[in-house]
């Protein structure tokens, strides 16, 4: 009788195996990976990977369910294991996702970024934040190298470069080279004690001379008079690194969501669902693109240089802080300006209280590119350029649309009235935001590097479809394409209590340019209201979104 009691309650137990919703969490063999629903998945490479690897596993039917949702919980104990953290033993009664979270937390992997309910489906964007923070550590190891590769803000003159690059006994070395430590922290950890061995040989041996000088603190620091040269440079190298050091942690303080995203887009982490680049962040994660976001991951943290989406970067840009012109103009807007720009500036009110502009968007259009996700907002704007003879003579304006070959930027301003708009106002055009770019003067090149063509020097070779230099779309156009979009009722009638919108567009050539020594976007106000009102003086002035120092080596189409 017990003999079949026993073999009775084997039955159940293996039936109940068998139709478990909860996926197998035995160690990985042939027979897991032989998933039967995998057959010409798009991702069945990734998910035989994970597998594998043991970070993902099927269920007990030998199936995956690769396009079915993953929850919270699945999701973040897979990272946990895919990046190998250390897992505490399962507390009694307690779930047994209790470990997986404890190590997340612990190892900065979560930081309480999401948790509607751990077993609800994970949506894109919360499994972005994840694959971000999981990639922070490699990802500030490379910011690191960027900055201390430019070597902004460093104060050393060459032949004081030079000398890091032959520091006597640095590293077991006759002569080392810090370049040959790569990762920054660590670099500062020897240099340290590089310095700290020189004071000491000072305090053992003072036979030879030496040489003090005081701190900024007043103290003083001696070295020995060979020694001197090299105590020096590596203090002031050593304040460098730090300071490069505390501005990139700063910068990581900063991180919200949208930027988030934004940061799991540049690191080719999040792509978007469509051609378009669409983000889909409500949109819940299934199986088998968790296991493809967290193979890039991995992929990440051992140095691949993942593609970004570049359209899911540009509305990940865009979200975050009001503008995608990181995305679009690297060579104009270099990457370590990115946190500077400050679209909350773009800001006017009337000092009569009555007018009031917010800069909403500064967002940059490739022309050429079907794709661009921004591209219907430019439709139907036109733009002037001047034309010439063929003695090089301007004769005229010709009314042009953008060529193929160019980038249209267009600023998105909200207007509101806090009362009525003066009855003697003929116009109720937004103010804009905008950038120059021109053409780089290859014939005047000098010793101190390019001189930046700063007249209309090469005009004449413009054409209908080749433009060298940024170009004003046409006011009655301006105006028309907003009353037309229904964002301003007419040409004067603004109302007290309605919210009105004006864009106004500008148009780019392509190509290696330059938008100046330093590249800025400017935002004027509406110039008519103020200069009706006040005089040309009259109240708030442009103001600077962005300055930064361009790096003519990159080119913006990537």
């Amino acid at each position: 009788m017990n003999k079949i009691l026993s073999t009775i309650a084997l039955i159940i137990c293996f039936c109940i195996f068998l139709i478990s919703p909860n996926p197998v969490t035995a160690e990985p063999s042939d027979v897991t990976i032989k998933l039967t629903d995998l057959d010409g998945h798009w991702a069945v490479s990734e998910i035989k990977n994970a597998v594998k690897a043991g970070y993902a596993n099927g269920y007990s039917d030998r199936t995956f369910k690769p396009d079915a949702s993953i929850t919270e919980e699945e999701f973040l104990s897979m990272v946990v294991r895919a990046v190998k953290l250390p897992i505490n033993a399962q507390p009694s009664n307690a779930s047994w996702f209790t470990p997986y979270y404890e190590a997340a937390k612990k190892n900065g992997i979560y930081h309480d970024d999401y948790r509607s309910d751990w077993s609800k489906p994970l949506t894109r964007g919360d499994a972005a934040q994840t694959l971000v923070r999981a990639t922070q550590a490699v990802e500030k190891n490379r910011m690191l190298a960027r900055e201390r590769s430019q070597q902004e803000g460093l104060i050393m003159k060459p032949e004081e470069l030079k000398t890091l690059q032959n520091l006597p006994n640095f590293r077991g070395q006759t002569f080392g080279n810090i370049n040959d430590v790569e990762e920054t922290p660590q670099l500062i950890k020897e240099l340290q004690v590089y310095w700290d061995e020189l004071i000491v040989k000072f305090k053992t041996n003072k036979t030879e001379g030496t040489y003090c000088i005081v701190k900024q603190d007043k103290s003083r620091i001696c070295y020995l008079q060979s020694d001197a040269v090299y105590g020096q440079v590596v203090a002031k190298y050593i304040d460098f690194l730090q300071s490069i050091v505390i501005e990139v942690e700063e910068a990581e303080k900063k991180y919200t969501y949208n930027k988030i995203v934004f940061e799991a887009t540049k690191r080719g982490l999040l792509t978007g669902i469509d051609a378009e680049g669409d983000l889909a962040l409500k949109s819940t994660l299934t199986r088998a693109q968790a296991v493809v976001g967290i193979e890039r991951m991995l992929a990440f943290n051992q140095g691949t240089i993942l593609t970004a989406d570049k359209h899911a970067m540009s509305r990940a840009e865009l979200l975050w802080h009001g503008t995608n012109v990181f995305t679009m103009w690297p060579r104009y807007f270099p990457e370590r300006f990115i946190d500077s720009f400050d679209i909350g500036k773009g800001k006017w009110d009337s000092p009569d209280g009555i007018y009031h502009e917010q800069l909403l968007e500064f967002i940059v259009v490739d022309v050429d590119d079907p794709h661009d996700p921004f591209k219907a907002e430019t439709e139907g704007m036109l733009f002037s350029r001047k034309a010439y003879d063929s003695n090089e003579n301007r004769y005229k304006f010709q009314t042009i649309s953008a060529p193929n070959q160019s980038y249209i930027s267009y600023s998105k301003v909200k207007q509101e009235l806090t009362g009525p708009y003066p009855s003697w106002m003929t116009n109720a055009a937004g103010g804009r935001a905008q950038v120059n770019i021109s053409p780089i003067d290859e014939s005047s090149k000098t010793n101190a590097g390019i001189v930046i063509n700063p007249l209309d020097k090469f005009i004449p070779q413009e054409s209908d479809d080749h433009i060298l230099y940024s170009k004003i779309q046409i006011g009655q156009n301006e105006q028309d394409l907003n009353i037309k979009k229904g964002y301003n009722p007419s040409r004067t009638v603004l109302q007290t209590g309605e919210t009105y919108y004006w864009v106004a567009g500008q148009l780019h050539p392509k190509g290696d340019m330059s938008a100046g020594i330093l590249s800025d976007i400017t935002f004027t106000p509406n110039s008519y209201y103020r200069y009706q009102s006040y005089g040309k003086n009259g109240g708030n002035a442009s103001v600077t979104l962005i300055r930064a120092k361009p790096n003519l080596e990159v080119h913006n189409e990537r």
